[in-house]
């Protein structure tokens, strides 16, 4: 599976309510003749167990890349959000290489996004610090994933430049009901604003969740509401077509009123 080929990349959407900016995450999408579809996980920790992680990452990484090209060529300048392994991104000379990469294919270092797990930042101490910094200082910016699912270091929010965090799904546990989920998202959306970083839930799929979130001050979203993964080749026509009309309907929910609690 370890070819170019194989490594086929769907892509979900993101969208910022505020803005109505859309960025895109890579999903990697597994299917081998003879063993049919795979699990991205048990992929990554066999890669992991034979230490092929940084080439699979880099493969990964060039296909995402590709694929931005495609778009770039075709008028639209996106964001792109690549998952990637903090053995890949603490690796001597992964900057270089990525700067490198990007530069080749016309793109800026905005256009790229990389993403780690809550756990592979506060795994990892000064060393993620020092990488993320050097990364950050040539423009392209980090995300923190799952942000909550582990034990989560705030310290590490001062000191680390990051552009967002994306919440996991455990926020949105009976959201619309839990009081105390409600309050850890608000004291959430406060604190990235106050930090000047975007706050993203992920796992949006009902409309309940939806106003939930937003009222929480929550500023993005990623989930089946929204949209679902893609093949590279539909985001042109999706982005012109389908995600206008998506955006109107979240739109629309968010404005309709909602009938009083019964006591």
């Amino acid at each position: 599976l370890l070819r170019p080929e194989r490594l086929v990349l769907h892509f979900q959407p993101i969208v910022n309510l505020r803005s109505d900016a859309v960025h895109l995450e890579a999903l990697l999408r597994l299917e081998h003749p003879r063993l049919g579809r795979i699990n991205p996980e048990k992929f990554f920790l066999v890669c992991e167990l034979r230490g092929r992680t940084q080439q699979a990452d880099r493969l990964i990484v060039r296909n995402a890349l590709e694929q931005a090209r495609h778009w770039h060529a075709g008028g639209q300048a996106l964001v792109l959000h690549v998952n990637i392994a903090p053995v890949t991104l603490m690796a001597s000379g992964f900057a270089d290489w990525l700067d490198a990469e990007i530069a080749q294919r016309g793109l800026a270092p905005c256009h790229v996004r990389l993403e780690l797990t809550e756990h592979a930042i506060t795994a990892n101490g000064m060393h993620m610090q020092r990488c993320v910094s050097e990364l950050h200082a040539r423009g392209i910016q980090v995300v923190m994933d799952d942000f909550g699912a582990g034990f989560s270091s705030l310290g590490l929010l001062a000191n680390l430049p990051l552009a967002s965090i994306k919440c996991d799904r455990l926020f949105l546990r009976d959201v619309a009901n839990d009081v105390r989920r409600q309050i850890l998202l608000r004291h959430v959306a406060a604190m990235a604003h106050e930090l000047d970083i975007s706050a993203t839930v992920e796992g949006v799929e009902t409309e309940d969740e939806l106003r939930s979130v937003v009222a929480c001050g929550i500023d993005s979203i990623q989930g089946y509401l929204f949209a679902r993964p893609m093949p590279g080749a539909d985001v042109p026509h999706w982005l012109e077509h389908t995600g206008p009309e998506r955006l109107r309907a979240l739109r629309a929910v968010l404005a309709a009123p909602q009938p009083a609690p019964t006591a």
